[in-house]
């Protein structure tokens, strides 16, 4: 990555009017300014740009101060293409971060950004090929980490490396793969009960296929039972269903003997009947002549009845007819009539009247009198009203200052009620302080005591460090006694083979040479293999005895430790209570200072109201209004009592001009009066001559003449018709007393049509009776027949119920015996179900204890004396031939350096380790011995050399270096051979960068970036 242009916006020290930096065609340059001007700040801009990071934890910190926003603009080019990355914050919107990416085609920008901020970083990681650690571990030299490593203790150098490395992913894998080996323990533990368990139903094959062989032959020899209790049943049951036929019939047979009998009944029945009806039909046909005559006189009487009835009908249509005439002829003598009434009551009320004229003559000129005294009244009643117009006008303004006198006294009171208020707020905020304090005491023991359990926590979990090295310790130890005691055995044993090889054998040559010894020489032979063997079985003992001494203690360590793991996992839950203890302790202290702030307000507000000191402009604006009332000098009482007096005034005036009105009034109804008076005596004249009229004409009856002249005749038609109403009633009066002969005559044609039919249907009934009877005998000869055998019934039922519950008996029987035959079988097919699955589960336990013997051994791979040591001893020569190469031209080839990964111990043995030791003119020395400006440049040649190789190690190449170290250790000659030995690195980058405030050091640099900070920001200036 060589970064290309930079611009920056709000981002720390530098504002929003610092132009774009430049980098293009720079190899080396120094970045220059005083402390604090922002050098160091500028390449956080680049990391924060390229990772979104820098040296602070929060990105909202890299804002300026004052700014809500920032912006960085970066251009840098990656294997000859140019890229741009732009990242904004802004911590106006809840911290929302904008990251665009774009690559340069063609002369333009094309965005290349995901659709996320995580998939956009995923792509400017793809194009870096470096995450930001491995950036400021590699081409960042961040200020005051370049002798991170070398400064360690020469046992942790190895652990620094590692991390440098990147060897901790190793460490992770270590930790999955034991999670993994624990995992497959357990499941091995489970599958070995499971087997245990299956292996138990398996062993108790034999006893369920007895049972099952049982429960078949029960089940077998109970069928054969019920197939013979079946046959007796059939045969009995056989019988009781012949019978039951039989019974059935003589059932039917009652059934009939029933029908017959009724039928008998009802035959007897309609015999009589028959026989009635005969005798009656013969008593009506003997009266046949007298219902003869008098069915005659019954039709001519309904003959006349019928002339009759027809004339009646015309007779009452003609007098509908005269009717209608008659009552027009009297609806006009009733219309005269009230023509006459009405002119008479006209003429009367006009009389009375004209007979009241003189009164009202009288009346009216009196009223002209009293009219005549109302002259002044309308002038007095106007002076009055102005009058009551200004006391009004002075009432209002005196009510309106009343009113604001009590409106302000209202203010001031709510003005005291508040502060009053506030005084009860003050005092419940201390009371509720009291409250919330009276907890402190109780707080402070409970985080004491927090406190001392979390330091004897963190001591049990220093302990329980200690512990587990030592386990570890122990567990190599036990693995070494374990070993050797299986070594013993093993060589014990090959003696032991020795021996009795040699006893057994005549051979007298030495078993090691072959030279001739004889039997007192292998005698010797065997008893020195004799005291081998004894010697060894002893180191046997005392090694198995020392396993199992181990062993035990580390039992009894390993339940310490499981103990310790227990207490120490109460660290995070302690931690939790000591933060809010100390929380609560905080909010008792801010409690205690709100408790005192409202002591001092109380104090304030008390004195306030006690003297009145509240509302001043309200208690101003009262007294001001008081003195208006004042200056007006009415006194309210006095105002109403005037006004009430001219009120009085007013309405006496309006009252005794409103009896003027009813005067008028009265004058104008006495003037109309007079009118209709006048009126009234000309009508009278004409009425008079019209009622003379009217009389005539209904004395002489001279109207409705043609209505007259047609009722008339109508009168002499009904005469003509020769209708008499009584002859009328005489033959209706005759059709009634004949009416009963018409039912007789009809009864005497049914009698004669009848008769000779009952006659025969009484003969046939007669045969059918008799045939009946006989019927009757008959089924019931058959009835005592079927009687007789149905005897044997009861017993053939009882046989058969007998032999029914024999078969229930032995069914159920049966039905037990295939449920234990149906478990059996059950038990046989569960017991094969489990044979598989023990089969499964031996093959899974298998499985698994080949995967736990896996991550066993992916244990070892991951842990520090696998991969990672193979790793950083791969690593080792090659950064140390990197760092001999850089400081050699630093110093000409005056140091050189060597890495040593082992060292032996004063008991002979070797540690694991990673010295650095220094050779120069004067031997070898480690690093520690070195002076300020000898050990910077040494630090100097490592970080180098561990740069290139982490770089070459993330497959990135290594184009930019940027050095933000101290260069002010060094001596000038030192500053001369480090500028020199950039000079003679440039080679191996495209760009560096080196910051430092030394103006001795600036000039030895081609291109200056030069920082000054100012009152409103920092700018940079390139020279």
């Amino acid at each position: 990555m060589l970064p290309e242009k930079l611009r920056v916006r709000n981002f720390m020290c530098y504002r929003d009017d610092v132009p774009t930096l430049d980098l293009e065609g720079i190899h080396v340059a120094c970045l220059s300014g005083e402390n604090g001007a922002g050098k160091s700040a500028l390449l956080d801009a680049i990391t924060w740009a390229l990772w979104g990071k820098a040296r602070v934890s929060s990105d909202d910190e890299l804002i300026a101060l004052g700014a809500q926003e920032m912006e960085v603009d970066l251009q840098f080019s990656v294997a000859n293409n140019r890229y741009r990355v732009l990242r904004r914050r802004s911590s106006a919107k809840r911290g929302q971060t904008i990251l665009e990416v774009q690559i340069e085609t063609n002369g333009g920008w094309r965005a290349i950004s995901g659709n996320s901020i995580r998939e956009t970083q995923e792509v400017i990681h793809d194009v870096l090929r470096m995450e930001y650690d491995t950036f400021i571990n590699s081409a960042f030299l961040v200020q005051g980490k370049a002798d991170e490593f070398t400064r360690k203790a020469p046992a942790e150098r190895k652990r620094v490396l590692a991390e440098i490395l990147g060897l901790d992913d190793y460490d992770k894998l270590e930790a999955r793969a034991k999670e993994q080996v624990r995992y497959f323990s357990d499941r091995a533990q489970g599958l070995e009960g499971t087997i245990t368990s299956y292996r138990e139903w398996v062993n108790k094959r034999d006893f369920y296929l007895s049972q099952e062989a049982e429960a078949q032959h029960r089940v077998q020899q109970l069928g054969q039972e019920i197939e013979q209790a079946s046959t007796i049943f059939e045969q009995a049951d056989q019988q009781r269903r012949a019978l039951e036929t039989r019974k059935a019939e003589r059932d039917r047979e009652l059934g009939r003997s029933r029908d017959l009998e009724r039928q008998i009944t009802e035959s007897d029945a309609d015999y009589r009947q028959l026989a009635q009806d005969i005798g009656v039909a013969q008593a009506i046909v003997e009266r046949q002549s007298e219902i003869e005559t008098n069915f005659q006189a019954l039709k001519t009487a309904r003959d006349d009845l019928v002339v009759l009835d027809q004339l009646r009908e015309q007779i009452l249509q003609l007098n509908d007819q005269r009717k209608e005439q008659l009552a027009l002829v009297e609806r006009e003598e009733v219309a005269l009539q009230h023509q006459l009434q009405q002119h008479q009551r006209d003429q009367q009320t006009n009389a009375e009247l004209i007979a009241n004229k003189p009164s009202k003559q009288a009346d009216l000129a009196a009223l002209a009198e009293q009219l005549a005294s109302f002259a002044d009244a309308q002038d007095q009643l106007q002076q009055a009203r102005n009058q009551r117009s200004e006391l009004e006008q002075q009432s209002t303004n005196l009510t309106q200052l009343h009113v604001e006198v009590q409106r302000l006294q209202g203010l001031i009171n709510v003005r005291g009620d508040s502060l009053i208020a506030a005084r009860e707020e003050q005092n419940r905020r201390i009371i509720e302080a009291d409250n919330f304090l009276a907890n402190e005491s109780r707080w402070r023991s409970e985080f004491e005591t927090s406190i001392a359990q979390q330091k004897a926590l963190i001591r049990d979990e220093r302990k329980l460090q200690e512990m587990r090295s030592r386990d570890q310790q122990d567990a190599k130890q036990l693995g070494e006694l374990s070993a050797q005691e299986s070594n013993l055995e093993q060589l014990g044993k090959q003696i032991n083979d020795k021996i009795v090889q040699l006893q057994a054998t005549h051979d007298t040559h030495c078993p090691l040479c072959q030279s001739e010894i004889g039997h007192h020489g292998i005698q010797q032979v065997i008893e020195q293999y004799t005291v081998e063997r004894d010697d060894m079985r002893a180191q046997y003992r005392e090694a198995k005895q020392a396993r199992k001494q181990l062993s035990n203690e580390y039992e009894a360590r390993q339940r310490e430790i499981q103990g310790l793991e227990r207490k120490v996992a109460q660290l995070s839950t302690l931690a939790a209570t000591v933060g809010r203890l100390e929380g609560q302790l905080s909010e008792a202290q801010e409690q205690r200072n709100k408790r005192s702030e409202a002591e001092s307000t109380l104090r304030d507000l008390n004195q306030r109201i006690e003297h009145g000191d509240f509302a001043h402009e309200e208690r101003t604006a009262l007294a001001q209004a008081q003195a208006e009332i004042s200056e007006l000098g009415i006194d309210q009482q006095a105002l109403d009592a005037q006004r009430q007096a001219n009120n009085q005034l007013i309405a006496q005036l309006e009252q005794r001009l409103a009896q003027r009105g009813a005067i008028e009034a009265k004058a104008a109804v006495l003037h109309e009066q007079l009118e209709r008076i006048q009126a009234a005596e000309t009508q009278n004249a004409a009425l008079h001559e019209t009622i003379l009229s009217l009389q005539v004409q209904l004395d002489s009856r001279q109207f409705a003449q043609a209505a007259q002249q047609q009722a008339e005749a109508i009168y002499q038609q009904m005469a003509d018709l020769g209708y008499a109403s009584q002859r009328h009633q005489e033959v209706r009066e005759a059709v009634a007393s004949l009416g009963h002969w018409e039912g007789e005559y009809h009864q005497l044609r049914s009698a004669q049509t009848n008769l000779a039919n009952n006659q025969r249907q009484a003969q046939r009934l007669a045969e059918l009776i008799e045939r009946q009877r006989q019927d009757l005998a008959q089924v019931q000869v058959t009835i005592q027949q079927l009687n007789q055998e149905l005897a044997q019934l009861p017993a053939a039922v009882q046989a058969a119920e007998t032999a029914q519950r024999t078969i229930n008996e032995f069914r159920g029987r049966l039905a037990v015996a295939q449920k234990d035959l149906g478990a059996a079988q059950q038990n046989v097919q569960h017991v094969a179900q489990v044979a598989e699955q023990l089969a499964d589960a031996e093959k899974e336990l298998l499985r698994v204890q080949e995967q736990r013997d896996i991550h066993n051994e992916l244990v070892k791979a991951f842990g520090k004396k696998g991969i990672q040591a193979m790793l950083i001893e791969t690593a080792i020569p090659e950064l140390e031939r990197e760092a001999n190469e850089l400081l050699s031209r630093m110093t000409d080839n005056q140091m050189h350096l060597r890495f040593e990964t082992q060292r032996e111990t004063k008991k002979g043995d070797t540690s694991e380790t990673l010295d650095i030791q220094i050779a120069d003119e004067q031997g070898t020395r480690r690093y520690d011995l070195y002076s300020g400006g000898e050990a910077f440049r040494i630090n100097f040649a490592i970080r180098i050399a561990m740069s290139k190789m982490l770089a070459r190690r993330a497959g990135a190449n290594l184009q930019t270096l940027i050095i933000d170290e101290g260069f002010g250790s060094q001596d000038g000659r030192g500053r001369e051979r480090l500028v020199e030995a950039i000079t003679q690195v440039q080679a191996d980058f495209n760009r560096i960068l080196v910051i430092t405030h030394i103006q001795e050091l600036k000039d030895q640099f081609p291109v200056q970036i030069e920082i000054t900070k100012y009152d409103d920001g920092s700018r940079w200036a390139v020279n």
